[in-house]
């Protein structure tokens, strides 16, 4: 059947917490910073810009994690996530 269901650790919710207030953030440095970079980029650079962005997005939520807490997370991932829908749905997220 599984194991038996828990609650989160309050270390478990700040990094939870976290990512979801980061990942419009870092979707939008995604597409912002590779659209003019990866029409040029060749294998190496291509794998060069993804594992740079996998370091920063990893160390942004380190740092964030260690000085945010959930709570206050939940908050500014409302309004982060409302900006980027904002954006996405004006069609200027993507520009």
């Amino acid at each position: 059947m599984g194991e038996r269901f828990r609650k989160a650790t309050p270390t478990e919710l700040r990094w939870y917490s976290g990512g979801f207030a980061l990942t419009p953030i870092w979707f939008f440095a995604f597409v912002r910073i590779g659209h003019s970079y990866l029409n040029h980029a060749g294998a190496i650079g291509i794998w060069i810009y993804m594992m740079g962005l996998l370091l920063g997005g990893f160390l942004s939520l380190a740092t964030w994690v260690r000085f945010v807490s959930a709570d206050v997370s939940w908050w500014i991932s409302g309004l982060t996530w409302f900006v980027a829908l904002l954006l996405a749905f004006n069609g200027r997220f993507f520009r």
